[in-house]
């Protein structure tokens, strides 16, 4: 049997060669930055067991793609789940007769920051592909929510035992990698790795009483839990503040 291979016309260029050409002048071309995504780094997670996941998108491994797309990179978030995380946090209670503007001391409980596989980092390309999946806005860039303790002022119009708290949404999942390459006489996705991020969003302050009847899964309900109070659809007396 005579091979394909063997039959070649000495009046054309080699495919191979033809090949590389093109490879050579298509593969320059602009490559998306390796997605840095994002772990809790530390301390006590407030974001209790209630957290909400989400499914990714769709793959694109196997899917074609066109000459001009050869060794660009797509990341898609397979997963990812969310979870409030209080970062800040004091008690204070306010009596009346001392309704006035005071500035209180909140101590950090928990800090959140954003790593791929344990390495501190960021990517926009993955931050838009986590807002997409979870339907809120993720931090774009490096870094963490504040490490120090924090000082904030504070008018109340009502007495009661208060937790004041800063605190932001946990996201973490998996993610994958794939690149644009030439195979079979034509160019297709490839699977090129993949790994855990976590990200967190938008920073949030407040206070809450354990009279506040709140949503799960949300920065307030997990600064509620901290304060010591029963679920919020049962009555139950606030803590007692504690001695001056």
């Amino acid at each position: 049997m005579t091979s394909i291979r063997g039959r070649r016309n000495p009046g054309r260029a080699d495919p191979t060669q033809q090949e590389n050409e093109m490879i050579k002048k298509l593969l320059p071309r602009r490559t998306e930055e390796f997605l840095i995504a994002m772990t809790l780094v530390t301390g006590m997670t407030v974001g209790f067991a209630s957290s909400a996941s989400a499914a990714g998108s769709p793959s694109i491994v196997g899917r074609s793609c066109s000459f001009s797309e050869i060794g660009r990179q797509v990341f898609t978030v397979e997963s990812a789940s969310v979870s409030p995380v209080v970062t800040h946090f004091a008690t204070f209670n306010v009596t009346t007769g001392t309704l006035t503007e005071n500035t209180y001391r909140l101590n950090v409980v928990n800090r959140v920051g954003t790593t791929i596989n344990g390495n501190s980092g960021s990517s926009e390309t993955l931050s838009d592909e986590v807002t997409r999946t979870v339907g809120f806005s993720v931090r774009k860039d490096e870094g963490t929510t504040v490490t120090q303790d924090i000082t904030v002022k504070w008018r109340f119009s009502s007495p009661g035992y208060y937790g004041l708290y800063k605190g932001t949404k946990r996201v973490s999942g998996t993610f994958s990698q794939a690149v644009c390459r030439l195979g079979w006489g034509f160019p297709r996705f490839e699977r090129w790795g993949g790994g855990t991020y976590t990200t967190f969003g938008t920073v949030e302050e407040g206070t809450v009483l354990c009279s506040d009847v709140l949503p799960a899964r949300t920065v307030r309900r997990a600064a509620q839990v901290m304060l010591g109070c029963s679920t919020p659809t049962t009555s139950k007396p606030a803590p007692k503040a504690p001695a001056r």
